[in-house]
């Protein structure tokens, strides 16, 4: 298993806590009729364009960084995305999943414990919407998990830095590999 800034439970650390803006504004996309609207009237204030550079503003540590081409098609997903009845509810739907395991961690927790397989945990360090304490706090609670933070990266590392992201999950792959050859030997 391979997870990328996953959206883990907010741990018990300081360093695990979302930050009050991040709270605050996925509380308010939590309310039904609120969130819907408030959802609604940014996009039509921004526009598909402007929706995705907010977004990478929060989601990369410099949005600048990112591929000119990969931004061009997050806009044109954004704007067939703006076309579509259910585009916003789908946005609701995940932002109040994740409020869900802010406000009620012990659920997700179970779920988390739950988890038996190897896996590579990689997250920014520089990640506004998901603390890195909630990273390590789930590897620290899995041996079998190996934790790779990026200290310069922001919620997207595969956006960000797409070679070195990619080199992280060849090698653990790898690793992976060799291990199951030499067990089966």
């Amino acid at each position: 298993m391979v997870l990328v800034d996953a959206a883990f439970p907010r741990g018990r650390a300081a360093s695990a806590q979302f930050s009050p803006k991040v709270a605050a504004l996925f509380a308010l996309y939590s309310s039904r009729w609120l969130g819907q609207r408030l959802a609604s009237a940014r996009a039509k204030r921004l526009g598909a364009e402007g929706l995705v550079r907010e977004t990478l503003r929060v989601c990369a540590a410099d949005p600048g960084s990112l591929d000119p081409t990969l931004v061009a098609a997050h806009v044109e997903m954004a704007d067939l995305r703006m076309g579509f009845e259910y585009g916003t509810q789908a946005f609701l739907d995940a932002a109040r999943s994740i409020f869900r395991a802010q406000v009620a961690p012990a659920r997700y927790r179970t779920i988390e414990r739950a988890a038996r397989c190897p896996a590579l945990v990689m997250h920014g360090a520089l990640d506004q919407l998901v603390p890195v304490g909630a990273a390590v706090a789930a590897a620290r609670a899995h041996p079998e998990w190996e934790l790779v933070v990026f200290d310069d990266l922001g919620h997207v590392p595969q956006m960000e830095a797409p070679q070195r992201w990619l080199e992280v999950v060849e090698r653990w792959l790898d690793d992976r590999r060799r291990a199951a050859e030499e067990a089966a030997i």
